[in-house]
């Protein structure tokens, strides 16, 4: 098979100073990425269209002034003091700001400043490249949010690859089986936090459906780090990719233990409830347990507690009959 060997281009076909010059300016003004070049004062001599784009200043506002018309208060005296001691000593410079645009919001960009030196070896001018990065730092900010809220949430919550491999336990699910995360990180869940004591096939089914059928409700034993049981109502769901492809598991679980004994002394002791319509102390409000979390649970209470406006007495033999089958 023989190859095609490329010729070196000719001399003449070769660009000279001045094509080269206007190739490299035609290159800037083409960027994507807003360039802005400026004296050593500061001052803007060029600009191209993606910084009219994201400053909202044409170039000709632009022309003639200091940079710091972008400039706003979000940044300390010190750390323009700091960016312009590294310039000025012919070090490149590169960081996170925030700049103000024409009509006066503010931005995030990520700027690079390079100083240019002339024949002497002084600096004379800077050429900065900027990029938006708005959108990624409210994207950044938002699943810092959420991951707050998920590790500081009293639901116990886990993450796990498509294999079913834990990556993630929130510190409510690690004080309720009492493993540490270096313990728990890479194990399969359907070993470690589901009782051996639930039917042998639980785990692959709860991590198949969850993949397959997109949830996973129900009640179930919890394990513990010492090998004990405890009831957990769990709701599982996939985790997707932009493409749609799962890519892990999420599971949310709440001890049902407190609930399961309040309702046992309920079903013992009938007199401590004085109407249908009111709830003993003892009974934790809705608002302090996320029934939300599983269907299970919302189907539970609406057996035990029909609430309809029936009397006093209709009230009492539906609770007494839910009781009766509990026992």
């Amino acid at each position: 098979m023989q190859t095609e060997r490329l010729e070196p281009p000719v001399p003449n076909e070769l660009a000279g100073p001045r094509e080269l010059i206007q190739l490299q300016a035609a290159a800037l003004e083409a960027a994507a990425n807003p360039i802005l070049i400026s004296k050593r004062d500061g001052t803007i001599v060029w600009a191209n269209k993606a910084f009219e784009e994201l400053s909202g200043y044409t170039r000709e506002e632009a022309l003639g002034q200091s940079t710091s018309l972008l400039k706003t208060e979000r940044q300390s005296p010190s750390f323009y003091k700091k960016m312009w001691e590294t310039i000025l000593s012919g070090k490149q410079w590169r960081g996170e700001l925030v700049n103000r645009r024409k009509d006066g919001s503010c931005y995030e960009e990520e700027m690079t400043i390079t100083p240019v030196k002339d024949a002497a070896g002084e600096v004379s001018h800077f050429i900065a490249i900027k990029l938006d990065i708005t959108e990624r730092k409210r994207a950044e900010e938002r699943i810092c949010r959420l991951a707050q809220a998920v590790e500081n949430s009293a639901e116990l919550i886990a993450l796990a690859d498509p294999d079913g491999r834990i990556s993630f336990a929130n510190q409510a699910l690690l004080q309720a089986t009492g493993y540490q995360e270096s313990e728990i990180l890479g194990e399969l869940f359907g070993n470690t936090l589901i009782s051996r004591n639930n039917p042998p096939t639980l785990g692959e089914e709860i991590r198949v459906r969850t993949i397959s059928g997109g949830v996973w409700r129900g009640e179930c034993l919890g394990r513990r780090k010492d090998d004990s049981d405890f009831p957990v109502f769990l709701s599982t769901g996939p985790i997707k990719d932009s493409q749609g492809q799962v890519i892990g598991i999420f599971g949310i679980g709440q001890d049902s233990a407190p609930i399961a004994s309040v309702l046992r002394n309920s079903c013992s002791s009938p007199r401590r409830w004085k109407r249908w319509d009111g709830l003993p102390a003892e009974w934790p409000t809705i608002s302090t347990i996320s029934w939300a979390s599983s269907w299970a649970t919302a189907t539970w209470f609406w057996t035990v507690f029909p609430w309809t406006t029936r009397d006093a007495s209709s009230w009492n033999k539906s609770r007494k009959q839910a009781c009766a089958r509990r026992r």
